[in-house]
């Protein structure tokens, strides 16, 4: 499986930090194969996330961008930091109770409860990484209507061929000129694998309306988004307006899949084999 590697973008020593974002890539799939790794720099320092562990930390104590820093003048050659990287993933696989090794898809990561009042304390805080405060969408208060001239809510959830999809993914939201808000999920084959689809859009949506991130920017980065750096979806680029809605959503989507006991590998395998097909519309 590949692994997700993001490269902080437009800066002029990223080359280095290319070749070790690849070489730590390389040593997790080795050492820990079909986990879901995200390797990152944050100003040339490292950031080693398990996007399932992080998702569920996200979910069960509101805390974003979990995972191990190690700062650049920590970081060392390219071995030192592959090693260091493995051994704190296998340590980080074994607190969240899951073996070393393979994962099966099935077994699903839990919080440690001494972990999760140490997070719910706010250490955390420097391990996020997240736009100038200016910057960020702020979050409606309870009760506050994104829309107060909308009397209600009506969703449509439809399943289609992944080619009439707008762009090349298997989940897409976006709200009608009606106020209807649309939901389109390609077919899979499985209705326990679209209902998850269904579910993680549903998720990331609501929480993108509660932040108040404009439908155009969201429509915006994803029509324009290209994979590189080993990043496949434009949800885990750090750099998309609706990253941590995105990993909130996979933490509950995750959590979903092991009560209705769906194989995350295969399911995997089968939005794989959609999205790596360029048989895809252009945008709408």
């Amino acid at each position: 499986m590949d692994q997700i590697v993001h490269i902080e973008r437009g800066d002029a020593e990223e080359v280095r930090d290319l070749q070790i974002a690849k070489a730590i890539s390389v040593a997790l799939e080795r050492a820990y194969p079909n986990h879901y790794w995200l390797v990152s720099f944050a100003g040339h320092n490292l950031i080693v996330r398990h996007l399932i562990i992080a998702a569920l930390v996200t979910v069960q104590t509101g805390k974003e961008g979990f995972g191990s820093l190690l700062p650049r003048d920590k970081i060392g050659t390219v071995d030192e930091a592959c090693k260091v990287a493995v051994k704190f993933a296998g340590m980080l696989l074994e607190a969240f109770h899951l073996p070393r090794g393979a994962w099966d898809g099935v077994l699903m990561p839990r919080i440690p409860d001494d972990l999760k009042r140490e997070v719910a304390k706010g250490p955390l805080g420097d391990r996020v990484v997240r736009p100038p405060a200016s910057e960020e969408p702020q979050a409606q208060q309870d009760g506050q209507d994104e829309s107060p001239h909308e009397p209600s809510m009506k969703i449509v959830i439809e399943t289609i061929p992944h080619a009439e999809q707008r762009y090349n993914t298997v989940g897409d939201y976006w709200m009608g000129p009606d106020g209807t808000i649309q939901v389109r999920v390609s077919q899979l084959g499985a209705e326990s694998m679209e209902f998850l689809v269904a579910l993680h859009e549903l998720v990331e949506l609501q929480l993108c309306r509660h932040r108040n991130i404009p439908w155009a920017a969201i429509d915006e980065f994803d029509m324009n988004w290209q994979p590189g750096g080993g990043v496949e979806e434009p949800g885990d680029d750090m750099m998309a307006p609706y990253f941590a809605e995105h990993q909130a959503a996979m933490g509950i989507e995750t959590t979903m899949s092991a009560f209705m006991g769906v194989n995350w590998v295969e399911y995997g395998r089968r939005v794989a084999a959609l999205t790596d097909t360029p048989e895809v519309k252009d945008g709408q």
